[in-house]
């Protein structure tokens, strides 16, 4: 048996016994039986924070525009 069919029992397991037993009797195969419990695919990915990437691109942004502040001005921001 493979890491990866391990991987979708033990989470079969933990998430779904039914389908296990199913799995287990021969009725339907580990994988079939991980995505119908919704532990096998993208859904199982966490969803990026929006928050905090956009708080981070903010931060490039306003990083970028103080460094070419300072450059254009000599490092006198407030002369801009």
């Amino acid at each position: 048996m493979s890491r990866r069919t391990q991987q979708k029992l033990d989470a079969l397991a933990r998430k779904a016994p039914d389908l296990l037993a199913a799995v287990q009797r021969g009725e339907t195969s580990a994988h079939a039986a991980a995505i119908e419990a919704g532990a096998e695919g993208r859904n199982e990915k966490r969803p990026a924070d929006t928050s905090t990437v956009g708080a981070f691109w903010f931060a490039v942004v306003m990083a970028r525009q103080c460094s070419f502040s300072i450059a254009t001005t000599g490092g006198n921001a407030s002369a801009a």
